[in-house]
C-alpha cells in the first residue's frame, strides 16, 4: 500500500461526518454548512447524489441492511430517516433532545440511540413506530459505539466519562470515569 490520495471530491460545505454503508458500496457525508448529505459511489469515486432538507446534519448511522440512514439534525433537534434506494428523506424528522451528534442503530434494527450533546440523556427511537424514550447518562454525551457483540452502547460524555448502556434493558450498566 502506498497511502496515496486517489482522488479528491467536492461535497457540500463544511463536511463533518463520513460513514460507509453496510455493503461498503456507498459513503455518506454530512455537510453541516449547506444542510445536505453527499452520497459517494466508492466504485467510481463520484458523488452520485446530494440530499437536501437537513438542519445542520451531523451523525449518520445505518440499519443492518443499509436500506435506511438515520441522520442527526444538530440544530433541528431531530433525526431524519433517509431511504437509501431513492436518496430521499422519509416523512417528518423525529424529535430528539438538544444538539444531537452521535447515533447508532441496534443490531436488530429495533432502536436508534442518539447522543444529545446539550443534555444528560440519550434519546432512544423505536424504529417500528418512531416513538421515543430517554436514558439518563453523564453530561454532554457526544459519540456512540456499539460493542462487538452488539449488546452494549458506549457513550462518550464530554464531562469525562463513558456510560455503558445494556441494550436489552436500555439502562446504564456501568459508568467508567
Amino acid at each position: 500500500k502506498t497511502n496515496n490520495t486517489i482522488t479528491t471530491l467536492a461535497v457540500g460545505s463544511r463536511p463533518y461526518v463520513v460513514e460507509r454503508s453496510p455493503d461498503n458500496l456507498k459513503v455518506y457525508v454530512s455537510n453541516y454548512g449547506d444542510n445536505t448529505v453527499s452520497v459517494i459511489d466508492v466504485a467510481t469515486n463520484t458523488v452520485e447524489a446530494t440530499i437536501s432538507g437537513f438542519n445542520r446534519p451531523w451523525g449518520i448511522a445505518f440499519n443492518s441492511d443499509g436500506s435506511r440512514a438515520y441522520i442527526c439534525n444538530r440544530y433541528g433537534n431531530s433525526v431524519s430517516v433517509v431511504n437509501t434506494a431513492t436518496n430521499s428523506i422519509i416523512g417528518n424528522a423525529i424529535t430528539v433532545g438538544d444538539r444531537p451528534l452521535g447515533i447508532v442503530v441496534s443490531p436488530d434494527d429495533s432502536n436508534v440511540y442518539v447522543a444529545n450533546y446539550e443534555t444528560d440523556y440519550l434519546t432512544v427511537i423505536n424504529t417500528f413506530d418512531n416513538s421515543t424514550s430517554t436514558i439518563t447518562v453523564a453530561s454532554f454525551p457526544t459519540t456512540l459505539a456499539l460493542s462487538a457483540d452488539g449488546e452494549k452502547v458506549y457513550v462518550n460524555n464530554q464531562s469525562g466519562s463513558v456510560s455503558v448502556i445494556d441494550i436489552s434493558t436500555n439502562a446504564v450498566d456501568e459508568l467508567v470515569e
